[in-house]
């Protein structure tokens, strides 16, 4: 009976009978297809997953949501694409303008320059929604009834939660460096001089911490904590559980890098198809090399100019050939990528066409830029988010709020907005004052200044209550048609 190393061939051979040197080579041959093995596994399950639905790719997640450093590097992509990408742009601009409109008022302590800056003026306020679609997060810093301040995530470095209450982020770490001199000093050769600073690393409470302690115990360390600050933390687009926000931009980023190179690649083929415009026949080879000898030679002179006359020439051809223009409409349609631009306006919640600036592109305009119930909605959720994060900070500085009057998302035409007033006058339900302030809101006159009452003669006849003289019809005997034959009339 054979044995089991009798039996093993390697190459036509039994192991038994190889020497020592051999059988090395042949383990070492076979651990070396073994790694090949595993190697090839992990790009069929690689492959797999790609097949799959998996939009956060190579994210690091865990029980707290994506992995802080991830979702760093998804702000700096985006904070690059809404830069360049004019319709990454456009479509925060969209977002801004229908959450801020053209800027909200707020009732700001005075003489209190940090809130100004921080989110008083208008620029301000778009700097926070362009900042919240970026990163995902915003992260704003109050002294208790002082000032506040803005910090950017890139000076995040961690965060503490609560353990009774998954995803409730009691503590948030803070590091940066504090330099001693204000600006940066630059060398003559652009390279930045040496400056003073110190590297700051702290941790600070959110407005979701209840206690007072001044350490806390992280990762198994105690770290002392600066209860002097506080800092509100704004996220979006996350899930229970999870302590960041994901960045609006985060969905639409595969589809603006598709959407991208589908328009390059229609801009290099219709550039390729320009390079020619005649195309040449001829019924012989000699045909072929004279008219290619002639068209390679250099265009004529202008003697009185001296210009070359490359307009306007003449060809002879023989009678068997032919000359003629190639067409001059391209097979390349860039509209046939509007499927991917519709994922990106999908992606931030806003029509297609205000997305591409394009009312050329089918489908009704009017309807196409309304928004419908749910995207209206969204942004209304996104106004009363900031709203009642905005309560919190004007509670730490020590105000009962900022009375925050939010502009409509979609509001109704002017016109339709005055004939609404003017029917709740008549109907009783509104004054002449409560009207004119609502007017002059709606038409975008300065009211600060009250003007003199107008007298009783100046009032509109609805406003003094008389009833408008109606016309009266006019008579069919004295129309001027009556002699035309094209109204009908009776004769006396």
């Amino acid at each position: 009976m054979e044995t089991l190393d009798e039996q093993v061939m390697v190459d036509g051979r039994p192991l038994r009978s190889m020497s020592e040197a051999e059988l090395l080579g042949v383990i070492e041959t076979y651990r070396h297809k073994a790694e090949m093995f595993e190697e090839s596994l992990a790009q069929a399950a690689l492959h797999v997953d790609n097949m799959g639905w998996d939009p956060l790719g190579g994210a690091r997640r865990s029980e707290t949501g994506l992995d802080l450093d991830h979702v760093k590097n998804v702000s700096e992509v985006a904070q690059a694409l809404v830069t360049v990408n004019p319709l990454a742009k456009r479509g925060i601009g969209v977002r801004t303008s229908f959450v801020w409109g053209s800027g909200v008022q707020l009732n700001l302590p005075a003489k209190n320059r940090s809130v100004h800056r921080t989110m008083g003026t208008t620029e301000a306020q778009f700097e926070l929604e362009r900042t919240i679609a970026c990163d995902g997060n915003l992260f704003l810093e109050v002294e208790r009834g002082r000032r506040v301040r803005r910090i950017p995530i890139s000076q995040i470095a961690g965060a503490a939660e609560d353990p009774d209450e998954p995803g409730v982020i009691t503590h948030i770490r803070r590091k940066y460096r504090k330099y001693h001199t204000s600006g940066v000093v630059t060398t003559p050769g652009g390279s930045p001089g040496k400056q003073g600073y110190t590297e700051v690393d702290e941790w600070i409470p959110t407005v979701e911490n209840e206690s007072s302690e001044s350490s806390i115990a992280v990762g198994g360390k105690v770290v002392r904590v600066n209860n002097t600050k506080v800092i509100k933390h704004v996220a979006i687009n996350r899930l229970v559980g999870w302590w960041w926000g994901v960045p609006d931009l985060y969905a639409i980023l595969p589809w603006s890098k598709a959407y991208k190179e589908y328009l390059e690649d229609c801009n290099t083929l219709n550039k390729a198809y320009a390079q020619f415009a005649w195309e040449y026949r001829a019924s012989t080879g000699a045909g072929v090399e004279r008219a290619a000898s002639q068209m390679a030679a250099a265009p004529a002179v202008n003697p009185m100019t001296g210009q070359s006359s490359n307009v306007g020439g003449a060809v002879v051809t023989g009678a068997d050939n032919k000359l003629a223009a190639l067409q001059t409409v391209r097979p390349v349609d860039f509209t046939n990528g509007r499927p991917m631009a519709a994922l990106i306006a999908a992606g931030l919640e806003i029509p297609l066409q205000v997305l591409t600036s394009d009312a050329g592109q089918g489908g009704s305009r009017t309807v196409d830029q309304t928004l419908d119930e749910a995207t209206t909605n969204a942004m209304i959720a996104r106004q009363r988010m900031m709203d009642a994060a905005l309560a919190d900070v004007a509670e730490l500085l020590g105000q009962s709020s900022f009375d925050i009057e939010w502009p409509e998302v979609s509001p109704e035409p002017a016109h339709r907005q005055m004939q609404a007033l003017d029917q709740g006058v008549r109907m009783g339900a509104l004054y002449g004052k409560e009207m004119r302030s609502r007017a002059a809101k709606i038409l975008g006159v300065d009211v600060t200044e009250t003007p003199e009452p107008p007298t009783e003669e100046e009032l509109p006849a609805v406003l003094r209550g008389d009833q408008p003289a109606q016309p009266e019809p006019p008579s069919y005997g004295e129309h001027d048609l009556r002699d035309e034959g094209t109204q009908a009339h009776t004769e006396e």
